[in-house]
C-alpha cells in the first residue's frame, strides 16, 4: 500500500513539474509581436500628433530669429516624414516620432550626403520576459548601442550618459536605415532625442539579426558631429 502511495505521490510531482515546464515552454514574449508593436507605435504617434496640434494652434505660423517655428518651443514632440518618401500626406507609417531632449537652435543640421558622428542606444518595446518560471520581468531589450553608460529610457529629461565610455558611430547619414537617417536630418549638432521608428522605416517584416520582423524601434540619439562632403573627418578621440 505504501508503494502505491509513493508511486501516486511521485506521479503527482512529475505531472506538476511537467505542467510547469509546459507553461514555461508555452510562454512566448513575442506572441502577436507585430500587432503589439503596431499598437505601441500608434499610441506614441497619437500622443505626438495631439501635442504638436496643440502647440501649432497656440503659436500659428510664427517663427523665431533662426527661422524655426515657434510651436517647436512649446513641445518636445515632432512628427517627421521619411526623407525618402513622397511629400504628400501618406500613411502614418511613413513618419517617425521624435521627442527632443534638448534644442540647439543655432547649430547646423546635416545634409543627406554628409557624414555624421552619433551616440545611440536602441530598444524594443516594453516586453514581459519569464526566466525559469520564476516571476515575470518587463523591460525594454537593448538590441544595439554605441555607448555603455547607465541610462533609463523613460527619463526623457535626464538623458545623461558617460561620454568617456562612448564609442560613437561615424557614417554617412544616408547609410543608416531610413527612419534613423530621417531623424538625423531633423536634428542639429549636439541635440539629443528619443526616436520611434515604425518597422516600415526600420527592418520591415523580415527583421535583422536579433530584431524580429515588424519591430518598432526606439532609439536615443545624440548627434555629436557633422562633416560636410569634402571635409576631413578627425579621428575619434
Amino acid at each position: 500500500m505504501r508503494n502505491i502511495f509513493y508511486i501516486c505521490g511521485l506521479l503527482a510531482v512529475l505531472m506538476a513539474g511537467s505542467c510547469k515546464n509546459e507553461d514555461l515552454n508555452a510562454y512566448d514574449p513575442y506572441t502577436n509581436w507585430e500587432e503589439r508593436n503596431t499598437a505601441w507605435f500608434n499610441a506614441i504617434m497619437d500622443t505626438a500628433q495631439a501635442e504638436v496640434a496643440r502647440a501649432r494652434q497656440a503659436c500659428g505660423t510664427a517663427v523665431d530669429a533662426n527661422g524655426d517655428s515657434l510651436w517647436e518651443q512649446q513641445t518636445p514632440w515632432r512628427v517627421c516624414k521619411s526623407v525618402l518618401r513622397d511629400k504628400t500626406a501618406g500613411s502614418r507609417t511613413d513618419y517617425i516620432v521624435m521627442r527632443m531632449v534638448n534644442r540647439c537652435p543655432k547649430a547646423d543640421r546635416p545634409l543627406y550626403n554628409d557624414t555624421v558622428r552619433v551616440n545611440y542606444r536602441g530598444w524594443t518595446l516594453p516586453t514581459k520576459y519569464r526566466y525559469d518560471g520564476v516571476g515575470d520581468t518587463t523591460y525594454c531589450a537593448i538590441f544595439d548601442q554605441s555607448f555603455y553608460g547607465r541610462f533609463d529610457p523613460y527619463e526623457y529629461d535626464a538623458a545623461v550618459f558617460d561620454r568617456s565610455l562612448a564609442a560613437p558611430s561615424t557614417s554617412a547619414a544616408n547609410a543608416y536605415i531610413e527612419g534613423f537617417c530621417t531623424a538625423l536630418l531633423n536634428m542639429r549638432k549636439d541635440e539629443m532625442a528619443h526616436v520611434y521608428i515604425p518597422s516600415t522605416l526600420g527592418y520591415g517584416t523580415s527583421g535583422s539579426g536579433s530584431i524580429r520582423g515588424g519591430t518598432t524601434l526606439h532609439f536615443f540619439l545624440h548627434l555629436s558631429a557633422i562633416y560636410p562632403v569634402g571635409t576631413t573627418k578627425p579621428d575619434w578621440k
